[in-house]
């Protein structure tokens, strides 16, 4: 049997109703690092205060090293405007949602902030388990309108290397 990567296995357990853990992604982080071979990573989750100054910056430390890779890592802040991490870490782009945004291939840049970018996180009718669909808002899926952005701007366009 393969080895399952702790990608996988963080995956498995969303799955199962395990919840989410930041040593699981501590350990996701681990191994992004050390293999190299991402071009961009979205998460739609971030942690909030209540986890010790260690695991934060355990967390810091390995989303510098990956983004110095040449990693773009994309991360949504908290729904209730906490302040959430890997978001607010200034080698990570951190999204938030606005009213004033109407369409998921719109966003605005926020200056000044330590929110970089705000998209479309209003109700969106997305795949679910029971039922087949939900409609369901929030700064997850605005991460993911703002990664899917990027990875159209950056990953397929030609870079001056290829021109």
């Amino acid at each position: 049997m393969p080895e399952t990567t702790p990608l996988i296995k963080a995956a498995l357990n969303l799955r199962a109703g395990a919840g989410f853990d930041v040593y699981d992604l501590l350990e996701c982080l681990e191994y992004v690092s050390e293999h190299n071979e991402y071009d961009l990573i979205n998460m739609s989750f971030g942690v909030v205060s209540g986890y010790e100054c260690e695991q934060i910056e355990r967390l810091k430390f390995l989303c510098n090293k990956i983004k110095n890779q040449g990693t773009i890592i994309v991360a949504a802040y908290d729904n209730t405007g906490a302040i959430s991490y890997p978001a607010y870490f200034e080698s990570v782009i951190g999204v938030d949602s606005s009213p004033k945004v109407n369409k998921r291939y719109e966003y605005e840049f926020v200056m000044n902030s330590c929110v970089n970018i705000r998209g479309y996180g209003k109700n969106q009718k997305v795949a679910w388990v029971k039922p087949d669909y939900t409609i369901i808002e929030g700064n997850s899926f605005s991460c993911a309108n703002i990664s899917n952005a990027v990875s159209y701007t950056h990953l397929t366009l030609p870079t001056n290397r290829e021109v």
